[in-house]
């Protein structure tokens, strides 16, 4: 008995043996994410898209360049901004455990207008948040709306029945437009001011939203509160812009009056165009394009352009040929 009792236990050994690996192996890697970076996530992001949607989606095998948008006063977050001719996809996520992190991505067609949203979970999953579909208006206006009404300074004691609308301006970027809102506080003061000395006064805010493709660019609140940073407003830097385009048009009129359409760069969602500058010295004429921008805060990572429209006078020879510089770029115009 005790011999087959031996033998038995002898016998499960190898199967033992066997069978332990297999179950170590299994557990150490249930826990490793297969996803890990946030090209891993554009990526997943992507196959997502192309199981999903046949049409206003980015062609496969495209270059994207990558970019840090990480804005440096919002500790454990990174953003990180991809783009490929007409598209632009944003990557965020929180600083945790590799198998804990959710990456929320946002994808857009800068020309047309189409938007992707969703969250990429570290096993890979997709969960879609916002149906592909273009950009509206109203859409714009909504989420600009409930930002004012997510703000601290609303938040602490915004008086409800005061908010209102009051009007829209349409930017020259594509799928842009501007909102300005109205409300009522029963204190002075700005964000959140738990635990400070204010004064108890009825106070009227002024809140002016730019959304651009459906995000929300910039916003300020009475001109001097900058409500993404939660901070006054600091001085502006001038800069030159980026020019990426010029074309020269001949007007009706009597002389022919000389036109120039400028389309020129916006780094980010704080940046705005500021002004334009022509100076003639002979044949040459020189155009100083400057934009804008609050130094010292950290803005949302949404890349733009602007466009403006100079007329050049009529003081010409016809028959002459004149060079046109805008900061780095150079065209010709022939007048005839």
């Amino acid at each position: 008995m005790k011999n087959l009792l031996k033998k038995n236990n002898l016998g499960w050994l190898p199967v033992l043996f066997l069978t332990l690996p297999l179950l170590l192996s299994g557990c150490s890697g249930s826990n490793e994410p297969s996803i890990t970076d946030s090209t891993g996530a554009r990526d997943a992001a992507l196959n997502y898209l192309n199981e999903k949607y046949d049409d206003n989606i980015p062609a496969q095998n495209l270059l994207w360049q990558e970019e840090d948008k990480t804005n440096s006063g919002l500790l454990g977050q990174v953003i990180k901004s991809y783009t490929s001719d007409e598209w632009t996809i944003l990557v965020s996520y929180p600083v945790v455990k590799p198998d804990l992190v959710v990456y929320t991505i946002a994808l857009v067609n800068n020309n047309t207008g189409w938007k992707w949203e969703g969250k990429i979970n570290a096993n890979g999953t997709a969960d879609e948040t916002r149906p592909l579909k273009q950009i509206t208006q109203e859409e714009s206006q909504q989420a600009a709306e409930e930002f004012v009404k997510s703000d601290l300074t609303f938040k602490f004691d915004g008086i409800a029945d005061t908010f209102k609308f009051i009007k829209t301006v349409t930017l020259r970027t594509p799928f842009a437009w501007q909102y300005t809102f109205g409300f009522q506080c029963r204190h002075a003061g700005y964000g959140d001011r738990t635990g400070q000395v204010v004064a108890q006064v009825i106070t009227l805010h002024t809140a002016v939203i730019a959304v651009i493709r459906g995000q929300v660019a910039t916003a300020t609140l009475d001109g001097i509160w900058n409500m993404i940073n939660q901070q006054m407003l600091n001085d502006t830097g001038i800069s030159q812009a980026p020019i990426h385009e010029i074309e020269v048009y001949f007007m009706e009129s009597f002389p022919v009056q000389v036109g120039v359409h400028m389309k020129g760069g916006l780094s980010d969602g704080c940046t705005t165009f500021n002004e334009a500058a022509v100076k003639r010295e002979g044949n040459t004429i020189n155009i100083d394009v400057t934009v804008q921008q609050p130094e010292g805060i950290s803005c949302s990572a949404i890349c733009s352009f602007f466009e403006e429209n100079m007329i050049l006078g009529s003081e010409f020879t016809i028959g002459s040929t004149h060079s046109l510089k805008a900061n780095d770029y150079t065209t010709t115009i022939l007048y005839r």
